[in-house]
């Protein structure tokens, strides 16, 4: 079914280039059919025009597919996983994705608290080289034993 669908898309391309296209190229330049363009060296007939048709040919299925496919999956995908929110490193001042435990820039390892926002708080910027102050109920969670049923 696929390979039937994609032979009559090129097909259909094919015809568009063939008679649309190249020949309102042609038309602009005032010359014959675009097609039929040909050079001779040594009786070796070089058809240039059939390969400008075929390259004309490729570009166009290539813009239809990315139109038809490539650019609402894209859309499709930022809707369903939507970009994580970013914070600069407080080292090298790049941006890093916020929770992140290491600069993927500069290497300089980043306490997750210090990235992360703290509910009901407004965010604290932290200095290089501090340690951002972590709230009581995250420590209290933090040093709270695991028992040995809890499963990981």
């Amino acid at each position: 079914m696929s390979g039937d669908f994609d032979s009559r898309l090129v097909t259909i391309v094919k015809a568009l280039v063939t008679d649309i296209i190249t020949p309102l190229i042609a038309a602009i330049w005032g010359g014959p059919f675009f097609g039929d363009l040909y050079f001779t060296i040594n009786h070796s007939k070089f058809l240039y025009g059939d390969f400008l048709n075929q390259v004309i040919t490729f570009l166009v299925i290539c813009i239809v597919i990315y139109f038809i496919v490539v650019l609402p999956m894209n859309m499709a995908l930022n809707k369903l996983y939507p970009k994580a929110p970013k914070v600069k490193c407080p080292e090298c001042l790049e941006e890093i994705i916020k929770g992140a435990t290491r600069c993927k820039w500069c290497t300089t390892h980043i306490d997750p608290a210090s990235t992360l926002p703290v509910p009901n708080q407004a965010e604290v910027t932290v200095k290089a080289g501090e340690m951002a102050p972590v709230p009581a109920e995250r420590q209290a969670a933090a040093e709270k034993p695991i028992s040995a049923d809890t499963k990981v």
